[in-house]
């Protein structure tokens, strides 16, 4: 995710209830965001409990002027 340039920033909870740690990843879709989680090594060792992923598009959708990208990118809001 580094190299590709996808991770934006990524740490552990210390203040969360059950240990926990952080990702923020830049992507597109949601797919895109599920398929940097499958690769993450934490993942692929079986290192993942539980998982909440949530969408900001806002984010980084309006750097694109094109209107109509602007409304897809409100409507890909996920939780």
């Amino acid at each position: 995710m580094l190299e590709e340039g996808s991770l934006r920033a990524s740490g552990p909870l210390p203040e969360a209830p059950v240990r926990g740690g952080f990702l923020i990843v830049k992507a597109d879709t949601r797919a895109a965001v599920d398929a940097l989680i499958a690769r993450d090594p934490f993942s692929t060792e079986g290192l993942i409990d539980g998982l909440k992923k949530r969408g900001l598009p806002e984010s980084n959708c309006y750097s694109d002027s094109s209107a109509d990208r602007r409304r897809r990118c409100q409507h890909e809001a996920y939780d």
